[in-house]
């Protein structure tokens, strides 16, 4: 803990040794060195509502006298200079120029009980004060508190928010200082000097959406097959060709032009395609006009319908991070491409872009990672498959995620703003 117990002039303690008289009382207490002072007035002052007391109630003023039991300063008519042996006119707290995480400043034991007091209690930040997580850079919180001045010549900056992935939300931004007095008294904030600054972390952007999903398509393929039938034999007129053409017509007029022989066997070919059917036999003698067909055979096409696959859509991007204590701004990732689907299917569609993650006391830009884009339908096959190709997705895995939120400088209750502080010195609501 870098805050410490300081003594500045005029803050005491007073009278550890000496004299003490009324002129120094007045000078210390009343702070002036003019004018009148009363036994009335230099009674220690109980009023938690009193905000500039003369003589404040605390726990050094409660003990200033050593003795059984301890006696303090009087609230009453026995009211005695010795009482005032090494009493106090206000609390101070220094920072210097340390640099802390998750500085606390309500921690009890910086405070000797003198936060429930009436005591002028001021507290001067002019080092660093810094969170990397949601816990704010500083923080007051007590039970009961009167009379704080918090005075920042330093920096407090909150944490940033990281950027969101997979199609989730950016991280919010954290706090600067935090205070909290459970509405028993008051803390002043007061800004001073241009090296002040109060800002709170940026919000991470939220990740872009996963692209649609391509709609799944069709494709035909065409495959041969071969069919065969034994021609009857006879005696058919004409020249060698149209004797086994006749064979073969005999067996179904689809078989006319579908007859083959074995080359083996010396007469013409008289059809089809020998190279599959080299063993095909159709044979006329001449002088009989009697042609013998064991082979008319003929080609067949068939079609087959084959499914293919919608191509994936782009992944989702991440967010940017959000600027904060050690952790820079960044804006969020570019698309990535969907992928191309199947024969005739749909290609998928981009991812959203990444949100840009925001500056000090801003959320994530935009408020949102970009949403993913439609995929691509498939495509149908040809006019004789009946089966519908699907359509690309547009729904679900294509949203984006929300930028985080800002931030704050100063949030909580209890406090208020001096006005004659540096304005500029906030980055985030106050």
């Amino acid at each position: 803990m870098s805050l410490t117990r300081t003594y500045p002039s005029g803050a005491g303690p007073f009278y550890t040794s000496g004299p003490i008289s009324f002129s120094s009382l007045r000078t210390n207490f009343k702070q002036t060195s003019s004018g009148s002072v009363s036994a009335s007035e230099l009674r220690r002052d109980t009023d938690v509502t009193e905000t500039n007391p003369v003589v404040p109630d605390c726990t050094e003023n409660r003990t200033t006298v050593t003795v059984s039991p301890p006696q303090g300063i009087s609230t009453q008519n026995n009211l005695k200079l010795s009482q005032f042996r090494n009493s106090i006119k206000y609390y101070d707290l220094t920072q210097g120029s340390d640099t802390d995480i998750n500085l606390n400043i309500g921690a009890a034991s910086l405070w000797n009980s003198n936060l429930q007091y009436n005591i002028n209690k001021r507290v001067a930040l002019s080092g660093t004060s810094g969170s990397t997580n949601s816990t704010a850079a500083a923080r007051l919180n007590a039970t009961t508190v009167y009379n704080v001045l918090l005075t920042i010549t330093g920096t407090i900056r909150g944490s940033g928010g990281t950027g969101g992935t997979n199609g989730g939300n950016g991280g919010d931004g954290g706090n600067a200082l935090y205070i909290n007095t459970n509405n028993t008294g008051t803390v002043t904030v007061l800004t001073s000097g241009s090296a002040a600054k109060v800002y709170g972390g940026g919000g991470g952007g939220g990740s872009g959406g996963r692209g649609g999903k391509g709609g799944n398509g069709q494709w035909t393929t065409y495959s041969t097959y071969y069919t065969s039938v034994g021609g009857p034999g006879g005696t058919y007129g004409g020249s060698y060709d149209q004797r086994c053409r006749s064979s073969c017509s005999a067996a179904g007029a689809e078989w006319v032009n579908n007859c083959y022989k074995h080359t083996s066997e010396g007469g013409q070919n008289c059809g089809g395609d020998p190279n599959n059917y080299s063993n095909g036999v159709c044979y006329s003698d001449d002088a009989s006009s009697y042609a013998q067909v064991t082979a008319c055979r003929k080609s067949n096409t068939q079609a087959t319908t084959n499914n293919s696959t919608g191509g994936d859509g782009g992944d989702p991007t991440d967010g940017g991070n959000g600027r904060g204590y050690t952790q820079a701004r960044t804006n969020g990732q570019a698309f990535n491409s969907g992928e191309s689907g199947g024969t005739n299917a749909g290609t998928g569609g981009n991812s959203g872009t990444g949100g840009n993650g925001g500056n000090w006391g801003q959320g994530g830009s935009s408020f949102n990672g970009g949403n993913g884009v439609k995929g691509s339908d498939g495509t149908q096959g040809p006019a004789s498959v009946t089966e519908a190709p699907d359509f690309g997705e547009t729904n679900g895995p294509v949203v984006g995620g929300q930028g985080g939120s800002a931030g704050a400088a100063v949030s909580g209750s209890g406090y208020t703003i001096d006005t004659n502080g540096v304005n500029s010195a906030y980055k985030g609501s106050k």
